[in-house]
């Protein structure tokens, strides 16, 4: 009894092995073609552009990165507060922002297509897009006597501002 568990154990050890050595051998494998790869662009002496410009693009997807947080989190500290000034439960406002993950992957598989097809700039500013106009939508739920209905729609299209935003990166 004791010979056929080594046995077994021996076979199973050298299959671990195996999978380690092929482990090995394809990570090898990739760093070599990453060095070759450094090592051609190094022959022909063609350095990459900076640009200045790529501070400007960083800073302004800063800013709308961070207005579609802001936008996101804006109801829950304030929870109960705006539950009496709408006059609707708590859970009402705790929806305005669980629809943000909610659209994120209902609609991240789309718009990742819309990404591939169209790139960075034009989803970033379709995103920047959906986000000022439902912002500004989200304005007039106060200036309407406090709808309801209008703001968690307002939401719900700012929502869909996300996907375009973060999924570009």
């Amino acid at each position: 009894m004791c010979l056929i568990e080594t046995k077994k154990e021996i076979y199973l050890q050298m299959h671990i092995y195996k999978y380690q050595l092929l482990f090995l051998y394809f990570t090898i494998s990739h760093l070599l073609r990453i060095i070759g790869m450094y090592r051609n662009m190094s022959k022909e002496n063609k350095k990459p552009v900076v640009s200045v410009y790529r501070w400007v693009v960083l800073t302004v997807f800063i800013i709308i990165a961070l207005m579609s947080q802001v936008l996101w989190l804006t109801f829950a500290p304030l929870s109960s507060e705006i539950a009496r000034l709408y006059k609707v439960s708590v859970f009402d406002i705790s929806l305005l922002s669980m629809v943000w993950p909610l659209v994120f992957v209902i609609t991240a598989i789309p718009v990742g297509i819309f990404i591939d097809k169209k790139g960075f700039k034009i989803s970033v500013g379709v995103g920047a897009l959906f986000l000022a106009v439902f912002s500004i939508i989200r304005i007039f739920s106060v200036t309407l006597d406090y709808d309801f209905t209008l703001l968690l729609l307002s939401q719900t299209g700012a929502a869909v501002s996300q996907p375009f935003i973060f999924g570009s990166i």
